[in-house]
C-alpha cells in the first residue's frame, strides 16, 4: 500500500467552506444531512462537491464522534539503525493521523529477553488503555498466545516486521522471509559462478524469520548441483569479536560466498576486510557503513525491506481498521524486497 501525503485528502470540508464562503458547520450539516440548511445553499454545496471531486474522509467522520484511538506499538531495540527507521515510520503515521484522534505509545524491548517482551505485552493488554496493538513478533508460541489473549479481550492486534501466523492477529505488515532467503540464495549462487561453497550465518534457529530464511535459501541452493552450503553457522551478537574471529579462523576461510541473515552486515564486512577474504557477501538492509562497504566491493549486495514503510503502514492500517471496521484489509501486506548494489546504493540511504 503506497500513499503519499500529497495525495491524502486533498479536498477537505475546510476547502469547501473557503471556496463557498460558508462555515465548516454549515458544510458538515449539508454533507451529513442534519440540521437546517437552505435548499439554495445545499445545492451550491453539492455542486462544489461534484466540481472538486470531494470524497468524505471517514476518519474525520469518526473523529466527529469525539472518541480518541489509542494504539501501542511494541518492537525491539536491535539492530538500532533498522528500528530507528521503523520508529520514524510510526511517527510519520501519527503526524498524519493525530488530528483524526490517533494516539500512539511506542514501547521498546530487548531482543534477547523473551520474559521482558511477555511482561510488556501483558502490561499493555491489562492496562485497558489501548484500542489496538502492533507487535513485532518473534514468531514464538509464547508471543502467539499473548496476541490471542489481546484479541480475545477485544483489542485489535496486528504484527509487523516478523509475523505470528499461528495467532489470531488481524494482519501482517513486512517482508516474506522465505522469499528473502530465496533471493539471497539466487544472488549468491550467481555471484560465485554457480559453483563453490556458501555459508549461511544467523543468530538463532528458534526465531520464525531465521527459520523462513533457511528454508528459502536451502530451496534455491538445492537447484545448483555444484554449490555446497555450510551451516547454518551462528553469530553471537553479544560477543561479536570472539564470535567473528572464531568464524573467520575455523569456518569461513575457504568459502566462496556468505549470506549473513542477521543485522551485523557492516561488522562482518569489517572482519572480511581485516582477514583479506575474497568472498561474495550478501546481507540485509542499508546503513551508511553498509553503503561504504558496497563502494569498497567488500559487500556484494544487500537486500532491503523498507522498514520505514513497515512502521508507517502497520499504524495506518490498524487505525483504518479501528475507524472503519467493515473495510477489507488483506491478511498479508508484504514489503517489496529490493537489491542494493554498489551502483544503486545511494537510492537506499
Amino acid at each position: 500500500m503506497n500513499m503519499s501525503k500529497e495525495s491524502y485528502n486533498k479536498v477537505t470540508v475546510k476547502t469547501l467552506a473557503e471556496k463557498l464562503g460558508l462555515s465548516v458547520a454549515t458544510i458538515d450539516r449539508a454533507l451529513n444531512q442534519r440540521g437546517n440548511v437552505k435548499k439554495a445553499t445545499y445545492d451550491r454545496i453539492m455542486q462544489a462537491v461534484e466540481e472538486l471531486n470531494y470524497s468524505p474522509n471517514k476518519s474525520a467522520s469518526y473523529l466527529s464522534r469525539n472518541r480518541m484511538i489509542s494504539i501501542a506499538v511494541i518492537f525491539q531495540t536491535y539492530p538500532v539503525y533498522f528500528w530507528e527507521q521503523i520508529e520514524i515510520g510510526v511517527k510519520n503515521a501519527l503526524d498524519e493521523l493525530s488530528h483524526f484522534g490517533l494516539q500512539v505509545d511506542i514501547i521498546r524491548t530487548m531482543n534477547t529477553n523473551i520474559e521482558e517482551q511477555i511482561e510488556k505485552i501483558n502490561e499493555v493488554v491489562d492496562s485497558g488503555k489501548y484500542d489496538g496493538i502492533a507487535i513485532s513478533s518473534d514468531g514464538s508460541f509464547e508471543i502467539a498466545e499473548l496476541i490471542d489473549r489481546a484479541v480475545n479481550r477485544g483489542i485489535a492486534t496486528c504484527t509487523f516486521n516478523t509475523d505470528s501466523p499461528i495467532s489470531k492477529r488481524l494482519f501482517y505488515v513486512g517482508c516474506d522471509y522465505r522469499d528473502a532467503g530465496k533471493l539471497a540464495g539466487e544472488l549468491l549462487c550467481k555471484f560465485i559462478g554457480r559453483k563453490g561453497k556458501t555459508a549461511f550465518i544467523l543468530e538463532t534457529e528458534n526465531m520464525f524469520q531465521f527459520q523462513q530464511k533457511i528454508l528459502g535459501f536451502r530451496e534455491v541452493i538445492g537447484h545448483y548441483d555444484n554449490v555446497q552450503m555450510i551451516g547454518p553457522l551462528k553469530l553471537d551478537r553479544n560477543n561479536i569479536e570472539v564470535s567473528m574471529e572464531h568464524l573467520m579462523k575455523d569456518q569461513l576461510s575457504e568459502v566462496d560466498g556468505i549470506y549473513l541473515a542477521t543485522g551485523q552486515l557492516a561488522a562482518m564486512a569489517q572482519y572480511i576486510e581485516k582477514w583479506g577474504l575474497d568472498v561474495a557477501l550478501i546481507g540485509h538492509d542499508m546503513t551508511p557503513e553498509v553503503h561504504d562497504y558496497l563502494q569498497k566491493d567488500i559487500i556484494t549486495a544487500t537486500i532491503c525491506q523498507d522498514p520505514h514503510n513497515q512502521g508507517y503502514t502497520a499504524v495506518k492500517l490498524l487505525f483504518d481498521h479501528l475507524t472503519r471496521p467493515t473495510d477489507f484489509i488483506p491478511s498479508l501486506n508484504l514489503s517489496k524486497l529490493e537489491v542494493a548494489l554498489r551502483e544503486n546504493a545511494n537510492f537506499f540511504l
